[in-house]
Order: C-alpha cells, then structure tokens, then sequence
C-alpha cells in the first residue's frame, strides 16, 4: 500500500499571504520559520506586524537590530510597530527607525523606554501612538513638530511637559476619538484640550508636591462618552460640551482634601448631562462631605 505525501498547502500560499499569517507571530518566531525549509527561507521579510520586546534585544543598542530587521522586511507597509527598551537607544539608528517606518507607511506604533522619536510626529498615516517614553521636555525650543492628520486613538506619558508641548500636541490631531493622558508634572501646566471628534479621554497624572503648585485642564470634548481620572487634588478643570458623557470614573490619590475633592466633584457632575454610570473610589466618598454631592452622586451610581 502506497501512503501519499501530504500535501503542503500553507507553503503553496502566495508569499504575502504567508506573511500576513507569519504577522501574528512573535518576530523571533516568525525569523525562525526561515530554516523550515529553501522555500520559508525569506517568507518572514514579508510580515507587516513587527513586536520587538526587551528579551530579544540583549545588545547595547538595541535599536540596531530593529533597523536590520526593517532594511530587511519586503513589505511596502508596516501596520503595526511596537517596540519596548529598558536601555540606551543610539539617537541615529532611531531616527533612521522612524524614517524607514514613516516611508512603510506605519498605521499602529508602540513605543516604551528611553527613545526620542521625534521624527514620527509627523507620520501622515499614523491612526495609533502609544508613548510610554520618558521624553523631558522643558523648554519650549526642544518641542518638536507636530502633525498627525489621521491619529485617532493617542496614549501618552508626558514628563514635565509644558503648556506650549501639550497644547501642540493635541492641536495636531483633529480627528483623535481616544485620548489618554499619563505621566507627571511639576510646573504650572495648562492642558486645552479641545477636540470636536474624541469619544474616550483618560486622565492619569501624579504632581510633585511644590509649594502652590497648579495646573489646569480646559476640556471642550462635545462627542465625549468615556471619562476616567486618577488625579491629584491640585488640578483645575475648566469643562465644556460634557453633556454626552455616559459614563465616568474619578479617583483622587492619597493625599487630596475632602473640601477640594468635593468642590471638583461637584463641578464635574454639574457638567454632565446624561450621566449613565459613575464610579467613584471608596476613598473618594470618605472625603465628601458636603452632602448635597452625595445626593448628585447617588444619582448616578449604580
């Protein structure tokens, strides 16, 4: 009795569809399809997704190794980028990095650790940007250039950032539907954020405990749904255009005063006009006080 040979239908597959299979994969496992046999041996250049994470990139500069994966992929467009380092990024193989992606047309980039990119905020075909990079930027001079036509969903850990840094940022983005806004400040900041389309906007930032200090955001969001802030007490929040939001969460840290708690509390429930769900902190309700606030919450909780 004969036994037929299986036939191999995944390598008789067109090379892009097999990358687009081999996408889903780590990048290292992707790479070590190539010695399954002569035909995989570059089938892994035609991946779009690429996934860098720490423990492949035991190297001193790591960004090296992500530039020779690039030079090496095939394909015209890369639909996502992360990237993730604990060490020192060499600034010209970064820059070269951000090139290359801006040239693949990237759509999603994911970048955590000490890079400076500067070159990406002006990535026309960006649709998602996810900064945890630990970028101090304190003078306006050091504010790079900001465009960003078709971003849509923007996470972003901001480190002393100033007015003027804030202010571009969110300026460049006119079609951003989810914001979410990390990291920590220690000047008197003013966050305007006014976007028209945005329908998610979350709020996680600590402040350094100077003497007077205070920082603002202006929120003008009409198409708001989703609000979320973890914040310290000495914020100010100057609200617009609320009344879509549907639901809310708000926790104060450790430290806020139940008199400035209740205070904002209340200016925030007053702004909203069809509030389906709020969360609020066991902490939070302990320092409210005024019991007025607790007959508008009592309204919304669930």
């Amino acid at each position: 009795m004969r036994i037929r040979a299986r036939r191999d239908r995944i390598s008789s597959l067109p090379d892009d569809i097999i990358g687009r299979i081999l996408s889903f994969l780590p990048i290292k496992s992707a790479v070590q399809t190539s010695t399954l046999s002569k035909r995989w041996q570059y089938l892994w250049t035609f991946i779009t997704n690429l996934n860098f994470e720490e423990n492949l990139l035991n190297t001193r500069n790591p960004a090296d190794i992500v530039r020779r994966v690039l030079r090496c992929c095939i394909s015209k467009q890369i639909n996502r980028f992360s990237l993730t380092v604990n060490g020192y990024v060499c600034d010209v193989c970064v820059n070269e990095c951000s090139n290359e992606l801006i040239r693949r047309n990237i759509h999603e980039l994911r970048l955590e650790g000490p890079i400076i990119a500067h070159r990406i905020f002006t990535c026309k075909t960006l649709t998602s940007l996810d900064l945890k990079s630990n970028v101090i930027l304190l003078d306006t001079e050091d504010i790079p250039i900001f465009d960003l036509p078709n971003l849509k969903k923007l996470r972003t850990h901001l480190v002393y950032p100033s007015s003027d840094l804030s202010e571009k940022l969110f300026s460049s983005c006119p079609v951003l539907e989810d914001l979410t806004i990390e990291g920590t400040v220690r000047t008197e900041t003013i966050f305007n954020i006014s976007c028209p389309l945005l329908k998610r906007l979350k709020i996680h930032l600590e402040a350094w405990d100077f003497e007077g200090l205070k920082y603002k955001f202006v929120i003008s969001t009409p198409n708001l749904k989703y609000l979320e802030l973890i914040d310290m007490f000495k914020a100010e929040y100057v609200v617009e255009n609320l009344t879509s939001v549907v639901e809310a969460k708000m926790k104060m840290r450790q430290g806020a005063a139940a008199e400035v708690f209740g205070n904002l509390a209340a200016e925030l429930l007053w702004a909203f006009g069809d509030l389906q769900s709020l969360s609020i902190d066991e902490d939070c309700l302990a320092r409210v006080t005024n019991h007025g606030i607790i007959n508008m919450m009592w309204k919304y909780l669930e």
